[in-house]
């Protein structure tokens, strides 16, 4: 009986041994979802067919789920022949600039916007803690969000 309550003894704190420094590190929080909004401007309007369409429009979120995000902008419906959709990168406030050409064949069409999710790691703010917890964010994707009808061709 002796045998089998030291042997319980020695694997209770066996155990504890390897789970007590996984609960004490500094593991990371689970990641905070952080929502978005987004604009679009198209210029000039009408255009001619083929010719070069100015796409500007700005990411609004949280300051680390605005900056140097994917932003994706194409034609809607998607004109025959296809014209390549075109990926920028926003600034650090969010702004986002594109050209894209316009589709060859006349008609009305919509500039299409998507802003790629994203996911960003910022080290925690407290210097007195030696392993400091960072924080974590999802940044949600954003659209697809369509412009005002853009008239090509005459």
């Amino acid at each position: 009986m002796k045998k089998l309550i030291s042997a319980g003894a020695v694997c209770a704190v066996a155990v504890g041994l390897v789970v007590v420094p996984g609960a004490l590190a500094g593991t990371p929080k689970s990641a905070k979802t952080v929502l978005g909004t987004a604009t679009v401007t198209e210029a000039p309007n009408p255009v001619a067919p083929g010719a070069n369409t100015a796409i500007t429009g700005n990411v609004a979120s949280n300051s680390n789920c605005r900056r140097f995000r994917n932003v994706t902008v194409s034609w809607s419906p998607p004109p025959t022949p296809p014209v390549a959709p075109v990926t920028v990168q926003t600034n650090p406030n969010g702004d986002y600039s594109a050209t894209l050409p316009a589709p060859t064949v006349a008609g009305n069409y919509t500039v299409s916007v998507t802003v790629a999710q994203a996911f960003r790691k910022v080290a925690g703010k407290h210097r007195k803690n030696k392993k400091p917890r960072s924080r974590q964010f999802n940044c949600v994707q954003i659209g697809p969000l369509s412009s005002s009808t853009v008239t090509v061709g005459t």
